[in-house]
């Protein structure tokens, strides 16, 4: 398979990166819209959960990937054009936060926005599960270096989207990994909420986490069995 051959030439020659602490986790927040009205406060109530059930470990926030030849240095998502504000900017914003957040915790933050796209996948599969908004970010963790995972997105998109399933689904991919997603009802859509990209279609609507969730989520992940190297 295509993601088998992009594995082996990761590794080829090269050791796959590491942090501080043995276990690696690897978030991608998404600013543009269809996220979490508070990506600082969603993270770091993760990356808190994690450490209380297994310990300390590296943090790596991931995002857009450098692209030499665009004018903004990286790759264009949809309707950038449109943005209020950079939202590769936007992405480090979120990780000065969880600095901030995490100042007293023991966990390691690694900043890998705007790094090149292979060094994302060498980080995804030196991890031992991502965290993301749902996106197309899943397709560099999921479809390429094969990490099990949990995918945040809205209640609209959980109940209602055709394509929600193509990132662990064997209709779209050879041997998926396991992708958690939370409980519909544990969601609330927020369609007034400020965007960084306004798009007012309900699959781009906002949304907020509950917080009592989150616990049985890291639970759930740090349960799934560890993936191969």
């Amino acid at each position: 398979a295509l993601s088998a051959r992009i594995r082996a030439a990761m590794q080829a020659g090269r050791a796959l990166p590491h942090g501080r602490h043995d276990r690696v986790v690897l978030v991608n927040p998404r600013t543009e819209n269809r996220t979490a009205n508070d990506l600082v406060g969603l993270f770091a109530g993760l990356a808190r959960e994690i450490l209380a059930q297994s310990g300390p470990f590296t943090l790596v926030v991931d995002g857009h990937n450098d692209n030499p030849h665009a004018p903004t240095g990286t790759w264009l998502g949809v309707h950038w054009n449109r943005a209020a504000a950079s939202p590769l900017q936007a992405e480090r914003d979120v990780v000065t936060g969880l600095r901030a957040a995490l100042a007293d915790a023991p966990i390691e933050i690694i900043d890998n926005l705007g790094a090149p796209l292979m060094e994302s996948i060498r980080w995804a599969m030196a991890a031992s599960f991502h965290i993301c908004i749902w996106g197309a970010g899943l397709a560099k963790y999921a479809w390429v270096a094969k990490r099990p995972g949990l995918a945040i997105t809205s209640a609209w998109n959980l109940v209602n989207r055709h394509d929600l399933h193509i990132y662990d689904s064997e209709d779209f991919v050879e041997d998926p990994p396991p992708l958690l997603l939370p409980d519909p009802s544990h969601v609330t859509d927020t369609p007034a909420a400020r965007q960084l990209v306004e798009l007012p279609e309900p699959r781009f609507w906002n949304f907020n986490l509950a917080a009592a969730d989150l616990s049985a989520l890291i639970a759930r992940l740090l349960a799934l069995p560890p993936p191969p190297n």
